[in-house]
């Protein structure tokens, strides 16, 4: 779509924030990205770590669907099944979200 370089980069990008929420120390990038949104709820640590995991499996899929889209650009069954997966990770962590919050 942008380019080929484009693709790895967003990739190489995804892969390390996938890494970091992973090992559980995300939490000042889900502080960055969360922002104060009024309910601030305590949380213990371990529901913490289990939501940055949770954010690291979600930003993992979304860097092997961006690792597919870069080595295969040209064929539009990928970059349709590409947008399938992204659509369904946003979905599951939409639910995973709301159940996580208590809604």
């Amino acid at each position: 779509m942008f380019g080929p370089m484009f693709d790895w980069i967003l990739a190489a990008v995804l892969g390390v924030v996938t890494v970091v929420l992973l090992m559980g120390k995300g939490d000042s990038i889900l502080k960055a990205v969360n922002g104060k949104r009024g309910r601030d709820k305590k949380k213990s640590d371990e529901d913490k770590k289990k939501y940055s995991r949770a954010m690291g499996i979600f930003t993992g899929v979304l860097a092997l669907d961006e690792v597919v889209v870069a080595l295969f650009p040209d064929n539009p069954w990928v970059i349709w099944g590409s947008i399938l997966v992204a659509v369904g990770a946003i979905i599951g962590i939409g639910q995973f979200t709301k159940k996580f919050n208590g809604r």
